[in-house]
C-alpha cells in the first residue's frame, strides 16, 4: 500500500476531502442561524446540555465547548463544531486505507444532500459514521473485534435513535465473523448497557413518542394517508438510494450471491416502513434529518454489500480451482474502477445540490440580521404572522418577520436574533420571541410573573435567568421587559 494509495485513494477520491471542507467552512454560516442549529450553537454558547439522553454526541461538540470556556470568537466556535464530523470521517478514510469498502465513509457526507448543515452538529452524522466504522472493523476481521463493535454500537445508538435502524445491517455483516460465545457475550454486553442506560437516563418524551407510532395500529390502516408517506415520494433525493437498493437485488438474484442480497434488501423495506411510521410523527422537512437519513445511507450501502459478497464468492471460487492469486487482484481492481463511477457521480450531485438552497439560507441571515437592527428595545415580542396575513408595509418588524416566516419556521428566533446580534458585534444583546394569538392574550399575566429578569426560548424550554448566560456572548441592559412590537 504506497502513500498515494493511503492519502489519495485509487481512483483520486482523496481530493475530495479538502474540497468538502471548504464548502463546509463557506456555507456553515447561513446554515448556523436556523432553528435546530441556533438553539445547539446558543447552548453551547452558554456552556448548557444539549442531547438529553444522546451522550455521544460529546465526540462532536467537545472542541466547540472548549473555545466557548476559553471566550473565542463566535464563528470559531461554531466553525469547530461544523468540520469536525468530515474530519472525522477524513481520518476514518484514511485509517481503514486496506478495507474494500473505505469508500462508504463518503456516504456519511454526500448522503446528507442540500441539507447537510441543517442540523449543525449532526447526531445521525455521527451515528453513521459510527455504524460504517463498525462495517470497517468487520470486513478487515480485526483480532479485537467483539470489543470494537460493542464501541460502535454503542456509538451508533446513543448518537441519535434512528441508529437502531442500523443494527441488523451489522447483524447480517457480521454473523460469521464471531463465534457463539463471543456473539453471546456481545448480546448480553448491549442488552445491560441498555438496560442501565433507560434506568439512568430513559427516553427523552419525543423519542419515546415517536417510537410509540409503531404500536398504532391506526397508522397501518390508514398508511397510504400518513404525512411521512407523501414527503417521501416526493422527495426526488431518495431516488438515487431506492435505484441502486433495486438494482443491486435485482442483479444480485442472477449471481451465486442472491441469499445475501435479499437478505439485505428485505431489511431495507423493513427499515424503510418502520421509519415511514416513526416518521409519521415527525417534524421535520429536510433531507438527511431523523429517520430518512439512514434509509437513504443503506440504500447507497447496497453497492458495498454486493461488492462484499461478489469478493467472498470470488475469492471462494479462486481458492477451489487454484486459479493464480493475480486473477483475484485483478477482479478487485476491477469491482474498484465500478464503484468508483457512482462515487464520483454521487459526490459532485451532492456537491452542487449544496449549493441549491444557498440564496434561502443567505436572505434568511440577512434578514436576521436587519431584524436585530430595527429592532425597538432588545427584548421583543412579536405576534406570528397568519397565513393569510400580507406584510405591514408601515411596520418594519413586521414586515422582515413576516419575510422570515416564508423562509422556515420561527420557533428558534430567540436564539437566532441573539445569536446575530453577536455575529455583526452589536454591544447589547437583542432577542425577539414569536407568540401566538392565545399568548398574547395571556401575555401581562405572564408578564408579571417574569418580569424583566429572564430570557424566553423556545416553547419547550423554561425561561432562563439572564444573569446564568454567558456575558461573553450575551449581554442584556439592566430593567429591561420584554414589550410588545405594535402593529
Amino acid at each position: 500500500m504506497t502513500w498515494k494509495q493511503r492519502w489519495i485513494g485509487d481512483q483520486g477520491e482523496g481530493f475530495l476531502w479538502p474540497i468538502y471542507l471548504c464548502v463546509v467552512f463557506y456555507l456553515g454560516a447561513e446554515r448556523w442561524l436556523h432553528t435546530d442549529s441556533a438553539y445547539t450553537l446558543f447552548r453551547i454558547l452558554n456552556h448548557q446540555s444539549l442531547f438529553y439522553d444522546r451522550f455521544a454526541c460529546e465526540l462532536l461538540v467537545w472542541p466547540g465547548q472548549l473555545l466557548s470556556h476559553l471566550g473565542a470568537p463566535i464563528r470559531w466556535v461554531m466553525q469547530s463544531i461544523n468540520l469536525i464530523l468530515p474530519l472525522m470521517a477524513w481520518a476514518g478514510w484514511i485509517f481503514f486505507h486496506k478495507s474494500p469498502l473505505r469508500w462508504l465513509y463518503f456516504l456519511v457526507i454526500f448522503s446528507g444532500g442540500s441539507e447537510a448543515f441543517f442540523i449543525g452538529y449532526s447526531e445521525i452524522g455521527l451515528s453513521t459514521l459510527a455504524f460504517i466504522t463498525a462495517i470497517q472493523w468487520i470486513v478487515l476481521d480485526a483480532k479485537r473485534l467483539p470489543l470494537l463493535l460493542f464501541l460502535s454500537i454503542t456509538i451508533t445508538w446513543l448518537s441519535h435513535p434512528a441508529g437502531v435502524l442500523f443494527l441488523p445491517i451489522l447483524v447480517l455483516f457480521g454473523w460469521r465473523k464471531l463465534d457463539l460465545k463471543q456473539t453471546l457475550s456481545l448480546a448480553i454486553t448491549l442488552t445491560g448497557l441498555f438496560i442501565a442506560k433507560q434506568l439512568i437516563a430513559p427516553s427523552n418524551p419525543y423519542d419515546a413518542q415517536l417510537y410509540s407510532t409503531l404500536t398504532n395500529i391506526q397508522n397501518f390502516t390508514q398508511f397510504t394517508n400518513l404525512f411521512s408517506v407523501n414527503y417521501l415520494l416526493h422527495a426526488s433525493w431518495f431516488f438515487i438510494p431506492a435505484a441502486t437498493a433495486i438494482a443491486c437485488f435485482i442483479v444480485g438474484l442472477l449471481k451465486p450471491s442472491r441469499i445475501v442480497t435479499s437478505i439485505y434488501f428485505a431489511i431495507f423495506v423493513v427499515d424503510t416502513l418502520v421509519a415511514v411510521l416513526i416518521y409519521s410523527q415527525g417534524d421535520a422537512h429536510i433531507n438527511m434529518e431523523k429517520f430518512f437519513y439512514p434509509i437513504a445511507v443503506i440504500g447507497m450501502l447496497s453497492i458495498g454489500i454486493f461488492q462484499w459478497a461478489a469478493e467472498k464468492q470470488g475469492i471462494a471460487s479462486t481458492n477451489q480451482i487454484d486459479e493464480q492469486p493475480g486473477n483475484q487482484i485483478k477482479a478487485q481492481s476491477r469491482t474498484q474502477q465500478i464503484i468508483s463511477i457512482p462515487l464520483w457521480f454521487l459526490a459532485f450531485s451532492m456537491m452542487l445540490g449544496i449549493q441549491k438552497h444557498l440564496p434561502n439560507y443567505s436572505e434568511r441571515k440577512q434578514l436576521l440580521i436587519d431584524l436585530v437592527k430595527a429592532q425597538p428595545q432588545s427584548k421583543l415580542l412579536i405576534q406570528q404572522p397568519a397565513e393569510d396575513q400580507g406584510p405591514d408595509t408601515n411596520n418594519s418588524v413586521a414586515k422582515i418577520t413576516n419575510a422570515l416566516s416564508q423562509k422556515g419556521s420561527l420557533w428558534g428566533l430567540s436564539y437566532e436574533t441573539a445569536i446575530a446580534s453577536k455575529w455583526i458585534g452589536l454591544n447589547e444583546t437583542r432577542t425577539a420571541k414569536i407568540m401566538s394569538t392565545e399568548e398574547i392574550k395571556e401575555w401581562p399575566t405572564t408578564n408579571s410573573k417574569i418580569a424583566d429578569s429572564l430570557f424566553i426560548g423556545a416553547p419547550f424550554e423554561q425561561p432562563q435567568p439572564i444573569n446564568r448566560l454567558n456575558h461573553r456572548y450575551f449581554r442584556f441592559a439592566k430593567n429591561q421587559n420584554y414589550r410588545m412590537n405594535p402593529k
